[in-house]
């Protein structure tokens, strides 16, 4: 089985730096499929979507890894996850997401070109219902903010290899997908949040989890 990935990526360098995407590829990983990808500008992507050699196609992250442990039960995604890691990342993506995003959102325009930072800026401000500078305009209070709400989740590792345990799961590629983006986009929000994280516990997890599937993450394009 092999498949193909469709993926946001900017229009300057050709960058894929969509979490969602990253995470489906982590799945796919994880499951050992081989997979090439198709580049999509953000006007034109519905990502992560996820052709297989079947023919099937699946798209969104939690049906793709339903859809994997259907078809390929051996090393489960979904059944290993640790049930307290799994409310802790719950717990992280609801309060820090909005953190992550602020963190982004001016460095994901900045990457596009012309006419898809036009798209960008239209759709977000009416996410956010401001102007995406104003969104923005404090990431001294965002960076704070993003340390504290992750250190419960960081303590976790303090005593484990991983957030599932002895070894990655959905937790973890949730998580390292949500880092990847950071690195890939925002390398000094990334700097500022995950190498300076109070908590060496955290970029150690980072590292090992780069090195995973031969490097696939230390070895990713970033911008």
């Amino acid at each position: 089985m092999s498949a193909q990935v469709y993926e946001l990526v900017d229009n300057k360098k050709g960058v894929s730096f969509s979490p969602f995407v990253i995470l489906g590829q982590l799945l796919l990983k994880h499951k050992g499929i081989e997979f090439d990808t198709v580049p999509l500008n953000f006007s034109e992507a519905l990502v992560p979507t996820i052709k297989f050699s079947n023919g099937d196609i699946v798209y969104d992250t939690p049906k793709i890894a339903k859809y994997l442990d259907e078809k390929y039960p051996a090393n489960p995604i979904l059944a290993n996850a640790d049930p307290k890691a799994t409310q802790l990342v719950q717990d992280y993506l609801a309060t820090n997401g909005l953190n992550h995003f602020k963190l982004i959102i001016l460095e994901i325009y900045n990457s596009f070109d012309e006419v898809n930072q036009q798209k960008w800026r239209e759709t977000r401000e009416q996410i956010v219902g401001q102007s995406i500078e104003n969104f923005a305009s404090n990431p001294e209070v965002t960076i704070k903010e993003y340390i504290a709400n992750i250190g419960e989740l960081v303590k976790v590792l303090e005593t484990q290899d991983f957030f599932d345990g002895q070894k990655p799961a959905i937790n973890d590629y949730t998580i390292a997908s949500n880092v990847q983006n950071l690195k890939t986009i925002a390398p000094a929000a990334y700097k500022a949040v995950i190498e300076n994280h109070p908590n060496p516990a955290l970029l150690k997890w980072v590292n090992r989890v780069s090195e995973l599937f031969g490097g696939y993450l230390k070895d990713r394009k970033t911008l």
